[in-house]
């Protein structure tokens, strides 16, 4: 299993033009503290531990880049396990006829034709049941 630095990707995120403002957004980490961090200032323990978020948030937007359908199926049972959602409801919501026809798509999703609307369906799906409730829309 690779081995992955922190302090790294949060520097290639950086480089790739994220600000850091959007990532105290995305981990509900404090501005100051990221920035502390990213200029390699000495933390308290405390301080570290409150950068936890921030390590999830980078593991999951680097190392875990979706490259197969296995994070699509992945997401789906997330949203089935997690949010209570049956596989049939999220079929009709697909405007699949089945859930034989969602597993179907999750197995071979390049054999759909609308595969790519799919997809996002199931993204867009995913991205309400995960994002912040107190966040308004304005």
């Amino acid at each position: 299993m690779k081995q992955y630095d922190v302090r790294e990707l949060l520097d290639k995120c950086v480089k790739d033009g994220f600000p850091i403002e959007s990532i105290s957004k995305a981990t509900n980490v404090d501005t100051d503290l990221i920035a502390r961090f990213y200029d390699n200032f000495p933390l308290s323990q405390s301080q570290t531990d409150d950068l936890i978020p921030l390590n999830y948030f980078l593991m999951q937007l680097y190392p875990a880049i979706p490259r197969d359908h296995y994070y699509l199926r992945s997401i789906t049972e997330a949203i089935n396990t997690f949010y209570g959602i049956p596989y049939n409801t999220i079929a009709k919501y697909l405007n699949l006829e089945s859930e034989v026809e969602l597993n179907n798509f999750l197995d071979a999703p390049q054999s759909f034709k609308d595969n790519l609307v799919l997809t996002l369906q199931i993204m867009h799906l995913f991205t309400l049941l995960v994002r912040d409730k107190q966040q308004s829309l304005n």
